[in-house]
């Protein structure tokens, strides 16, 4: 009886150690997914407690024919680094350069982008963040869009890759 029991004890280790997983592991995106130069290509931001006023709302929609309308400046233009630094220009619709942000990016998981911009000031914006394919990527997240203090506003950007 005891000689049955290890038996099937020995079988049922060997079969669990034979067997496919269910799904193979997806592997972890790398940090040279995003090196190279995005530009934005759409962006939507629903502003909550808009510009401080409470219970108000007020959504913003760009896409690339009506950027320059809707945001009033060129579509963004995002460099990530091998090393893991960024830098973004912003640019007015005759192209001189209105801002730049830089600082350093991290991925975390399969879908989490972490932004530390040190320049012109220093904030953590962490974004879900989903490798549409080589060429197109999108984030989402909270941020403080109107600058009302409050980080409430939701935001949704896809972007596309100009230069490797």
């Amino acid at each position: 009886m005891m000689k049955t029991y290890a038996f099937i004890a020995v079988c049922v280790v060997i079969a669990s150690c034979t067997r496919e997983p269910a799904s193979k592991p997806q592997p972890l995106p790398r940090n040279d997914l995003l090196t190279g130069t995005w530009e934005s290509e759409e962006l939507t931001v629903r502003l909550h407690s808009a510009y401080g006023n409470p219970d108000s709302s007020a959504i913003i929609k760009a896409n690339r024919r009506n950027w320059v309308e809707v945001m009033g400046l060129l579509p963004i233009q995002t460099t990530f680094n091998p090393d893991n630094t960024y830098s973004a220009i912003y640019r007015e619709a005759d192209g001189t350069i209105r801002s730049e942000t830089s600082g350093y990016f991290e991925l975390l998981g399969r879908d989490s982008l972490i932004i530390h911009r040190l320049k012109p000031s220093a904030e953590t914006i962490r974004h879900i963040w989903v490798q549409k394919n080589d060429s197109v990527y999108g984030f989402s997240g909270l941020v403080d869009y109107d600058r009302d203090g409050l980080t409430d506003d939701e935001l949704f950007s896809l972007n596309r890759r100009i230069h490797r």
